[in-house]
């Protein structure tokens, strides 16, 4: 008798993991400029509200005048700049030594104090002393 397992997986996966690396890598940097142009937009929207912009602007003007081509080619050029200084970082901060990296069981205290050993007294507001 047929187990259920051998009747759905009845074939080996063919498909091999690293086959779709390419597109994965492309589809990231899509996903990463195109949040960085919203982060853009969004910051650029949020400047059309404030006290010094003038009072009585409706989202349609503000929505009008904030995408435009030349606002669309900064927000480009930003975006690109901005994922490969963090590919960059990324790639790079990656191969730090283990000496440099820190370690964040180490506490440090700042100069001349001490760290305390052990925690502070619970609060007894409200109990009879």
């Amino acid at each position: 008798m047929l187990s259920l397992a051998a009747i759905l997986y009845h074939c080996p996966m063919t498909r091999k993991p690293k086959a779709a690396r390419p597109l994965t890598k492309f589809l990231r940097a899509v996903i990463e400029v195109a949040f960085i142009l919203f982060l853009f937009y969004a910051n650029l929207l949020m400047g059309e509200f404030n006290a010094t912009s003038g009072q009585g602007k409706s989202f349609s003007f503000a929505m009008r005048d904030i995408f435009t081509l030349q606002n669309f080619t900064i927000g480009l050029v930003a975006a690109l700049i901005g994922y490969l200084v963090f590919e960059y970082l990324r790639k790079n901060l990656k191969n730090i030594p283990e000496s440099l990296q820190p370690n964040p069981l180490e506490i440090s205290s700042p100069p001349g104090q001490q760290l305390p050993t052990q925690s502070p007294p619970h609060s007894t507001i409200g109990s009879p002393s």
